[in-house]
């Protein structure tokens, strides 16, 4: 997967949550809407996640939700919750409880920062749309959850490679 883009898990779950749902130029275009807020105004995005920022957020063109989530982030990380060494010495099912903990943190973003942020070989992003669109493309017919989760299996030890291969095929984005 190469290096880790971000070193600061808050400011990476931001991003990720800014990103849901979203084309990646509308993405790019909110999230560089708060990281000229937030310089301008707080220094880095982490330090911005408080709960007087709701409004400000809301104005870069989050959703409530999404703000909200940011500033649960925020709270998560003041109170120790993102302690890099701690999830990382978890398995990803005890790191997924952990992170959907977080107010807006759902299995997919939890399994996307397994992914990438801490560089999982062996992730299924089963809640993932495009990964599951993509690979029913190369079966005969649609498989039902037993059936796909068969198929899945055969990629471990590497079923985050898959799922990268997946969203490359169908022309998305990480």
């Amino acid at each position: 997967f190469g290096p880790v883009w971000e070193k600061d898990l808050a400011r990476y779950l931001c991003h990720v949550i800014v990103g849901q749902q979203l084309s990646s130029s509308a993405s790019r275009t909110i999230w560089g809407r708060i990281e000229e807020r937030v310089e301008k105004k707080h220094g880095r995005v982490p330090h911005c996640l408080d709960a007087g920022r709701l409004r400000g957020l809301r104005a870069c063109g989050l959703s409530r939700a999404k703000a909200r989530s940011m500033l649960e982030i925020g709270k998560a990380a003041r109170s120790g919750k993102l302690d890099v060494k701690k999830l990382k010495r978890l398995s990803h099912e005890k790191r997924m409880e952990a992170l959907q903990e977080i107010w807006g943190v759902g299995p997919w973003t939890a399994d996307v920062v397994s992914m990438f942020y801490f560089q999982e070989e062996d992730i299924w992003p089963g809640g993932d749309i495009s990964a599951r669109n993509a690979l029913f493309r190369f079966l005969p017919r649609r498989p039902g959850e037993k059936r796909l989760t068969q198929i899945v299996e055969k990629f471990a030890p590497h079923r985050s490679i898959f799922a990268l291969y997946l969203w490359r095929s169908s022309g998305g984005e990480e």
